[in-house]
């Protein structure tokens, strides 16, 4: 049985931001890692253009790629559904 971790994170980036390597070093030792990220960052620029669905396409993606950068694959990266702002 392996240990697991939740890392809880307001926003898309602030796990990276935060505690990248010690999710990537709990992955590698074989850890079971999950994110949980509360919101998907819609409004997470001053930039109106960006602000809402658009922004948070881009910020669930970035997410996903850190997730696997730090070894933890995508099904273990979940969103809460609270809206940003």
């Amino acid at each position: 049985m392996s240990v697991k971790y939740l890392f809880v994170c307001a926003h898309p980036d602030d796990l990276e931001f935060n505690c990248g390597n010690i999710m990537a070093d709990l992955s590698a030792a074989g850890a079971d890692v999950t994110i949980l990220s509360l919101t998907q960052g819609e409004f997470g620029t001053t930039d109106n253009r960006w602000k809402g669905r658009a922004l948070a396409k881009i910020r669930i993606q970035e997410l996903f790629r850190a997730a696997e950068a730090n070894g933890i694959p995508r099904e273990k990266v979940h969103f809460a559904g609270i809206t940003d702002g």
